[in-house]
């Protein structure tokens, strides 16, 4: 469990915000109470995502600056999905920066590599303030030796602990009406910085040889033809999430929704491959429903691999059947848009301090 600030995080000292890179053992920031705190331990790793089983664990989450209200955060700040933040609904919790991503104002970021830093208080677990906004600082649940150069008991003896079991200095919370009611607050906070929705193709290309290539629509499918000796296929287009825009629990991340596929060669033979077809894995979502009804969503990249047109002679054409080819999407603010109330808070905004 990756649960970090990005390098550059600005946290709250008594002299001022320092990068969060530059702190080290025995130095003293200021936390979100305004309680002056000795850090005891601090660690560091450089993360390469692009090695990692689950990308998605490690990738930041970026969350804009005015987010949760004026000045919260002050400026962009980037933490590990699992890293909490603190909010108040009712009374002050915290609430991991992933279970608040909204792919507006709050986005995961792909990203090939990055770095990581933590602060560990003397004392015990608390809450500082990093780029504005209050954040936790760093809680042993048996995930210290993440960071390079740990001093951590034999891999025997560690284990990771449940959340319940460790004394955050919050209640901390993953999901349940608490986080949906800040996700609601959250929404209506980027729709007065200048977010909107709005239903967008879903602008599918397909490529294959190196090259990018556009199906064209014929008899309601998609047609495209292949260079001769394709080895792979890739299926790309944009994606959505429809937790992020209603009141949906579904957080897959959605391209097109494939039906079947239809593969001809130059000889006139013809293969019709179905959505629940096995060799239909990787960037695919599992099949729904069964046989000729089956529907497989993608996740905006999908692999056709070159064993479904083994055999056939020269260029392969491809006939899809697909459907969901419109998509709910946040659409950013215009220039300064999304500044326009900076100065300005009123009832919606989330209160950050106890």
């Amino acid at each position: 469990m990756t649960v970090c600030f990005a390098a550059g995080t600005m946290i709250r000292t008594p002299n001022g915000d320092v990068p969060v890179e530059t702190l080290a053992e025995g130095d003293t920031v200021v936390t979100a109470s305004g309680e002056e705190r000795a850090i005891q331990w601090t660690g560091a790793r450089s993360v390469d995502c692009r090695a990692t089983t689950n990308p998605r664990q490690a990738w930041p989450v970026r969350v804009a600056s005015d987010a949760f209200g004026p000045g919260l955060p002050e400026r962009e700040l980037w933490l590990s999905p699992a890293h909490a933040v603190m909010v108040t609904e009712t009374d002050a919790v915290l609430v991991p920066i992933g279970s608040l991503v909204n792919g507006a104002t709050i986005q995961q970021v792909p990203v090939d590599t990055i770095d990581y830093h933590h602060i560990e208080l003397e004392g015990g677990h608390d809450v500082v303030v990093a780029n504005g906004l209050p954040a936790e600082t760093y809680l042993d649940c048996g995930n210290r030796a993440f960071f390079d150069g740990a001093d951590v008991a034999p891999e025997s003896e560690r284990r990771d602990a449940e959340p319940a079991d460790l004394p955050f200095c919050l209640p901390f919370v993953t999901h349940g009406r608490i986080v949906e009611a800040v996700r609601a607050r959250l929404e209506a906070r980027a729709r007065r910085l200048g977010w909107a929705h709005a239903d967008v193709e879903a602008d599918l290309s397909v490529e294959a040889g190196g090259a990018v290539l556009r199906p064209e629509e014929q008899g309601g499918k998609l047609r495209v033809t292949l260079p001769a000796g394709a080895w792979e296929a890739w299926l790309v287009s944009s994606s959505w999430v429809p937790h992020h825009h209603q009141a949906s629990p579904d957080r897959r991340n959605l391209g097109v929704a494939v039906r079947h596929l239809t593969l001809t060669d130059v000889t006139g033979e013809a293969r019709r491959i179905r959505a629940d077809d096995p060799r239909l894995s990787f960037g695919f979502h599992a099949p729904e429903g069964a046989g000729r009804d089956a529907v497989r969503w993608t996740t905006g990249r999908a692999l056709l691999p070159g064993s479904l047109w083994a055999g056939m002679t020269g260029e392969v054409t491809v006939t899809l059947s697909v459907s969901g080819g419109d998509q709910r999407q946040w659409i950013a603010p215009a220039g300064a848009a999304g500044e326009r109330d900076a100065g300005e808070r009123d009832a919606g905004d989330l209160a950050l301090v106890a």
